[in-house]
């Protein structure tokens, strides 16, 4: 569990690429960091290739501006990888602006 340690994009990069060779972790939690847009692209691109994470929760982020890309790529990731079958995350769309 990864909640609540103040982790930003340069450690959600170091995460994504640790998660293309995970086997084990299944729940990541990501609750309460500083992840941006490029942190959450970042941890799902890791994502995109794992096998064993079933669950992500990335709800209650300091930095709350996320934008189209990472909205694209939870979609793509959700497409194609049958082993995540649960994304939590608070979306608030106002104005063409979406919202952790």
């Amino acid at each position: 569990m990864l909640r609540g340690c103040d982790i930003c994009d340069a450690g959600a990069e170091a995460l994504g690429e640790a998660l293309m060779q995970n086997r084990s972790v299944e729940l990541l939690d990501l609750e309460q960091n500083r992840l941006t847009d490029a942190g959450v692209v970042a941890v799902l691109d890791g994502l995109a290739c794992n096998q064993s994470v079933r669950s992500l929760r990335l709800q209650n982020q300091k930095q709350s501006v996320v934008g189209e890309v990472s909205l694209q790529k939870a979609i793509s990731v959700l497409e194609t990888n049958l082993t995540l079958t649960r994304l939590s995350w608070d979306l608030v769309y106002t104005r063409n602006n979406w919202t952790l």
